[in-house]
């Protein structure tokens, strides 16, 4: 009887394993953000003139998406010194919004310089309650 109970247990979870990482991959490619993230990823630069003045911090854009086009496009929460420039630069450059489903959407990017101990601009900001948060924070370091 001891060994039927562990086994059912055993198969038990290793069931709901399966399940849960088919539910996560569903969950990771089901919103069409996947290529979206990589673009930014790889793409956004950190601006020259932050670099220069120590301007480190965390910016948030509000954007909509409707039918494979952005609009409504506002820099919410402005870190400044060529940040949100270059964030939007990079979303206006993204050319596969067709893949990301219709909603609004609430983009916050963090740049922050390795070793540096300045300020860090808008360090506690909020998505607004009717935007997705998109699950990406974008990190741009520079030396």
């Amino acid at each position: 009887m001891k060994k039927f109970i562990f086994t059912s247990l055993i198969a038990i979870v290793v069931l709901s394993s399966f399940k849960s990482d088919h539910l996560i991959a569903t969950i990771k490619t089901d919103d069409g953000l996947e290529n979206l993230y990589k673009h930014l990823g790889k793409n956004i630069k950190y601006p020259k003139i932050a670099k220069e003045d120590h301007i480190q911090g965390n910016s948030l854009i509000l954007f909509t998406v409707n039918s494979g086009k952005l609009s409504d496009i506002k820099v919410q929460t402005e870190l400044g010194s060529n940040c949100d420039t270059e964030v939007l630069k990079q979303l206006l450059a993204y050319n596969d919004l067709k893949s990301v489903k219709n909603g609004n959407y609430s983009l916050k990017t963090t740049f922050k310089l390795d070793g540096s101990t300045s300020e860090v601009k808008n360090a506690k900001i909020k998505s607004f309650v009717d935007y997705k948060e998109l699950a990406l924070t974008i990190i741009a370091f520079a030396p």
